[in-house]
């Protein structure tokens, strides 16, 4: 089983809505990311972890950090797409 496969990381999104699996989820989301090496498909499980964390607030950002400290090209993107997501909270904060 490939583990950054993310059908199969969806599936399991899905089932920690229904189950108190949380840790298990971001097990392998973390297990997926850091495996990962091609970095558009890095860049949609970085975006799908995030989405499918948030709800229990869980810093996703934080955490790939400190797994992908040693890859500069991972840091980077993940370092865009916080700032991506912090802007867009931070647009919806002040619409309202």
């Amino acid at each position: 089983m490939y583990p950054s496969r993310e059908s199969l990381l969806n599936a399991f999104a899905f089932l920690s809505e229904y189950n108190n699996v949380f840790s298990e989820l971001i097990e392998v989301y973390s297990a997926a990311c850091k495996v990962e090496q091609n970095i558009h498909v890095f860049k949609k499980l970085l975006r799908s972890f995030y989405i499918n964390a948030s709800a229990h607030d869980y810093d996703v950002f934080i955490a790939l950090k400190e797994i992908c400290k040693n890859n500069k090209q991972k840091l980077n993107v993940i370092n865009k797409i916080e700032q991506e997501f912090r802007e867009e909270v931070d647009i919806k904060l002040n619409f309202h």
